[in-house]
Protein backbone atom coordinates (compact mmCIF):
# COMPACT_ATOMS: atom_id res chain seq x y z
CA UNK A 1 0.00 0.00 0.00
CA UNK A 2 0.90 3.37 -0.85
CA UNK A 3 2.73 5.60 1.72
CA UNK A 4 -0.06 8.85 1.81
CA UNK A 5 1.75 10.83 4.77
CA UNK A 6 3.68 13.43 3.85
CA UNK A 7 7.17 13.85 3.96
CA UNK A 8 9.52 16.14 2.48
CA UNK A 9 12.97 14.95 2.20
CA UNK A 10 16.69 15.47 0.48
CA UNK A 11 16.99 13.69 -2.81
CA UNK A 12 19.51 11.01 -3.11
CA UNK A 13 23.38 11.42 -3.75
CA UNK A 14 24.47 10.83 -7.18
CA UNK A 15 26.85 13.68 -6.80
CA UNK A 16 27.49 16.00 -4.02
CA UNK A 17 28.25 18.67 -5.92
CA UNK A 18 24.28 19.42 -5.61
CA UNK A 19 22.01 22.19 -7.37
CA UNK A 20 24.82 24.36 -9.23
CA UNK A 21 23.66 26.40 -11.75
CA UNK A 22 20.62 26.90 -13.31
CA UNK A 23 19.72 23.25 -14.28
CA UNK A 24 20.24 21.42 -11.10
CA UNK A 25 22.19 18.73 -12.85
CA UNK A 26 23.78 17.30 -9.45
CA UNK A 27 21.54 15.70 -6.95
CA UNK A 28 21.35 16.77 -3.01
CA UNK A 29 23.80 14.44 -0.49
CA UNK A 30 21.37 13.31 2.34
CA UNK A 31 23.80 13.81 4.12
CA UNK A 32 25.25 17.28 3.06
CA UNK A 33 21.64 18.60 3.70
CA UNK A 34 20.95 16.77 7.35
CA UNK A 35 24.36 15.93 8.32
CA UNK A 36 26.12 12.58 9.35
CA UNK A 37 23.57 10.22 11.45
CA UNK A 38 25.76 10.18 14.84
CA UNK A 39 23.71 11.40 18.06
CA UNK A 40 25.35 14.44 18.40
CA UNK A 41 23.89 16.04 15.41
CA UNK A 42 20.75 17.81 16.15
CA UNK A 43 19.08 16.67 13.01
CA UNK A 44 19.92 12.81 13.81
CA UNK A 45 16.21 11.89 14.12
CA UNK A 46 15.28 12.92 10.96
CA UNK A 47 17.66 10.05 9.81
CA UNK A 48 14.76 8.02 11.68
CA UNK A 49 11.92 8.75 8.67
CA UNK A 50 14.19 9.09 5.89
CA UNK A 51 13.60 13.17 5.41
CA UNK A 52 10.81 15.21 7.55
CA UNK A 53 7.71 13.05 8.56
CA UNK A 54 4.92 15.32 8.69
CA UNK A 55 3.13 13.47 11.83
CA UNK A 56 -0.17 15.35 11.49
CA UNK A 57 -2.31 15.66 8.29
CA UNK A 58 -1.45 18.87 6.89
CA UNK A 59 -3.82 21.60 5.42
CA UNK A 60 -2.71 22.67 1.57
CA UNK A 61 -4.11 26.11 1.20
CA UNK A 62 -2.67 26.87 -2.16
CA UNK A 63 -2.43 24.03 -4.98
CA UNK A 64 -3.28 24.86 -9.03
CA UNK A 65 -1.81 26.23 -12.03
CA UNK A 66 -2.13 28.89 -14.17
CA UNK A 67 -2.28 29.44 -17.97
CA UNK A 68 -0.91 32.87 -18.74
CA UNK A 69 -2.37 35.01 -21.88
CA UNK A 70 -1.43 38.11 -23.09
CA UNK A 71 -3.89 40.51 -25.23
CA UNK A 72 -3.88 41.39 -28.75
CA UNK A 73 -6.11 44.63 -29.39
CA UNK A 74 -7.22 44.63 -32.79
CA UNK A 75 -8.12 47.42 -34.79
CA UNK A 76 -12.09 48.09 -35.72
CA UNK A 77 -12.92 44.71 -33.55
CA UNK A 78 -15.30 43.94 -30.50
CA UNK A 79 -13.56 41.64 -28.89
CA UNK A 80 -9.61 41.33 -27.77
CA UNK A 81 -8.04 38.24 -28.71
CA UNK A 82 -5.96 36.90 -26.11
CA UNK A 83 -2.81 35.12 -26.79
CA UNK A 84 -1.09 32.41 -25.38
CA UNK A 85 2.40 32.76 -23.42
CA UNK A 86 3.43 29.83 -20.82
CA UNK A 87 1.72 27.96 -18.15
CA UNK A 88 2.99 27.73 -14.54
CA UNK A 89 2.30 25.86 -11.46
CA UNK A 90 1.58 27.94 -8.06
CA UNK A 91 3.49 27.74 -5.29
CA UNK A 92 2.44 25.08 -2.32
CA UNK A 93 1.86 26.66 0.48
CA UNK A 94 1.05 24.25 3.99
CA UNK A 95 0.52 24.47 7.81
CA UNK A 96 1.78 21.55 9.87
CA UNK A 97 0.92 20.75 13.16
CA UNK A 98 4.13 19.38 15.00
CA UNK A 99 3.52 17.90 19.03
CA UNK A 100 6.27 16.96 21.70
CA UNK A 101 4.78 14.64 24.26
CA UNK A 102 7.16 12.03 24.13
CA UNK A 103 11.31 13.06 24.97
CA UNK A 104 11.55 11.40 21.45
CA UNK A 105 8.98 13.70 19.83
CA UNK A 106 10.49 16.86 21.23
CA UNK A 107 14.16 16.24 19.71
CA UNK A 108 11.68 15.16 16.36
CA UNK A 109 10.24 18.86 17.00
CA UNK A 110 14.02 20.68 17.25
CA UNK A 111 15.39 18.56 14.60
CA UNK A 112 12.23 20.15 12.72
CA UNK A 113 12.96 23.74 13.02
CA UNK A 114 17.12 23.43 12.69
CA UNK A 115 16.13 21.34 9.30
CA UNK A 116 13.54 24.54 8.38
CA UNK A 117 16.66 26.21 9.16
CA UNK A 118 19.08 24.46 6.96
CA UNK A 119 17.07 24.26 4.13
CA UNK A 120 16.74 28.16 3.44
CA UNK A 121 20.53 28.96 3.83
CA UNK A 122 23.05 28.68 1.32
CA UNK A 123 26.77 27.13 1.66
CA UNK A 124 28.80 30.12 2.64
CA UNK A 125 32.48 31.06 3.51
CA UNK A 126 36.00 29.46 3.67
CA UNK A 127 34.58 26.49 6.18
CA UNK A 128 31.57 25.39 3.48
CA UNK A 129 34.49 25.30 0.86
CA UNK A 130 36.57 22.46 3.08
CA UNK A 131 35.10 21.22 5.89
CA UNK A 132 32.36 18.97 4.45
CA UNK A 133 34.43 18.52 0.97
CA UNK A 134 37.59 17.78 2.11
CA UNK A 135 39.05 16.41 -0.86
CA UNK A 136 37.71 18.97 -3.68
CA UNK A 137 38.04 22.60 -4.40
CA UNK A 138 35.02 23.88 -2.36
CA UNK A 139 31.45 23.70 -2.48
CA UNK A 140 31.02 27.90 -0.97
CA UNK A 141 28.24 29.62 -2.61
CA UNK A 142 25.76 26.31 -3.16
CA UNK A 143 21.96 27.46 -3.03
CA UNK A 144 20.00 25.74 -0.81
CA UNK A 145 18.75 22.52 -1.45
CA UNK A 146 16.43 20.93 -3.81
CA UNK A 147 13.90 18.65 -1.95
CA UNK A 148 11.50 16.06 -2.80
CA UNK A 149 8.13 16.59 -1.33
CA UNK A 150 5.57 13.75 -1.55
CA UNK A 151 1.36 13.74 0.08
CA UNK A 152 -1.12 11.46 -0.95
CA UNK A 153 -0.04 8.93 -2.76
CA UNK A 154 1.61 7.88 -6.72
CA UNK A 155 -0.94 11.49 -8.56
CA UNK A 156 -0.78 13.76 -5.86
CA UNK A 157 2.32 14.75 -4.86
CA UNK A 158 4.81 11.91 -5.79
CA UNK A 159 8.42 13.62 -5.33
CA UNK A 160 7.70 16.71 -6.76
CA UNK A 161 11.38 19.24 -6.63
CA UNK A 162 10.58 21.43 -4.51
CA UNK A 163 12.48 24.26 -2.79
CA UNK A 164 11.85 25.60 0.58
CA UNK A 165 11.36 29.51 -0.33
CA UNK A 166 9.65 30.46 3.50
CA UNK A 167 8.57 29.22 7.11
CA UNK A 168 6.99 30.58 9.81
CA UNK A 169 5.96 29.58 13.31
CA UNK A 170 4.83 31.16 16.86
CA UNK A 171 6.27 30.06 20.16
CA UNK A 172 2.90 30.66 21.70
CA UNK A 173 3.02 31.90 25.97
CA UNK A 174 -0.55 29.24 26.12
CA UNK A 175 1.38 25.75 25.65
CA UNK A 176 3.62 24.48 27.99
CA UNK A 177 7.74 24.20 27.06
CA UNK A 178 9.46 20.69 27.81
CA UNK A 179 13.39 20.42 27.73
CA UNK A 180 15.51 18.34 24.92
CA UNK A 181 19.19 16.87 26.13
CA UNK A 182 21.04 16.92 22.57
CA UNK A 183 24.27 16.10 24.54
CA UNK A 184 25.01 15.14 28.66
CA UNK A 185 28.93 16.25 28.05
CA UNK A 186 28.95 19.01 28.16
CA UNK A 187 25.38 19.23 28.50
CA UNK A 188 23.09 20.84 25.83
CA UNK A 189 19.49 21.29 26.54
CA UNK A 190 16.80 23.47 24.38
CA UNK A 191 13.63 24.31 24.85
CA UNK A 192 10.59 23.32 22.42
CA UNK A 193 6.75 23.85 22.34
CA UNK A 194 4.62 21.08 23.46
CA UNK A 195 2.68 21.87 20.19
CA UNK A 196 3.09 24.00 17.22
CA UNK A 197 2.17 25.07 14.04
CA UNK A 198 4.40 25.22 11.57
CA UNK A 199 3.84 27.36 7.87
CA UNK A 200 5.89 26.53 4.95
CA UNK A 201 6.17 27.88 1.52
CA UNK A 202 7.66 25.42 -1.29
CA UNK A 203 8.33 26.53 -5.00
CA UNK A 204 7.73 23.68 -7.40
CA UNK A 205 11.29 23.46 -9.14
CA UNK A 206 12.08 21.41 -12.45
CA UNK A 207 15.24 20.81 -14.07
CA UNK A 208 15.06 22.01 -17.53
CA UNK A 209 17.22 19.94 -19.27
CA UNK A 210 14.87 17.43 -17.91
CA UNK A 211 11.73 18.66 -19.06
CA UNK A 212 12.48 19.16 -22.33
CA UNK A 213 14.28 15.64 -22.77
CA UNK A 214 11.47 13.93 -21.19
CA UNK A 215 7.97 15.87 -20.89
CA UNK A 216 5.32 14.55 -22.94
CA UNK A 217 2.24 16.37 -22.50
CA UNK A 218 0.30 13.00 -23.32
CA UNK A 219 2.07 10.87 -20.92
CA UNK A 220 1.64 13.32 -18.27
CA UNK A 221 -2.18 13.29 -18.62
CA UNK A 222 -2.51 9.52 -18.62
CA UNK A 223 -0.15 8.96 -15.68
CA UNK A 224 2.54 7.51 -17.38
CA UNK A 225 5.18 9.79 -16.26
CA UNK A 226 5.32 8.26 -13.12
CA UNK A 227 4.08 5.11 -13.09
CA UNK A 228 7.52 3.28 -12.61
CA UNK A 229 8.32 3.26 -15.84
CA UNK A 230 12.10 3.70 -16.06
CA UNK A 231 11.08 7.65 -16.63
CA UNK A 232 11.22 8.66 -12.79
CA UNK A 233 14.99 9.50 -11.38
CA UNK A 234 16.80 11.00 -8.41
CA UNK A 235 15.70 14.25 -10.08
CA UNK A 236 12.08 14.10 -9.41
CA UNK A 237 9.18 13.55 -11.32
CA UNK A 238 6.22 14.78 -9.41
CA UNK A 239 5.25 16.69 -12.29
CA UNK A 240 2.09 18.70 -10.78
Amino acid sequence: MTDFRAYLKPRPSTDLKANSGAEGNATTSFESVIGKNINSNVMQPLYDTNGLLFPYTPTIMQFGGTANYNTLSLTHTNYEQPTYTNSTVRDISLTAKFTAQTQYEAKYVLAMLKFMSRITKMTFGERDSTDFYPDTDGYAGLPPPILLFSYLGTHMFNDVPVVATSYSLDLSEEVDYVPVTNKPYPEEVSYVPTELTLNLELKPYYNTKDLRSNFKLSDFASGDMIRGDGSKTAYGKGYL
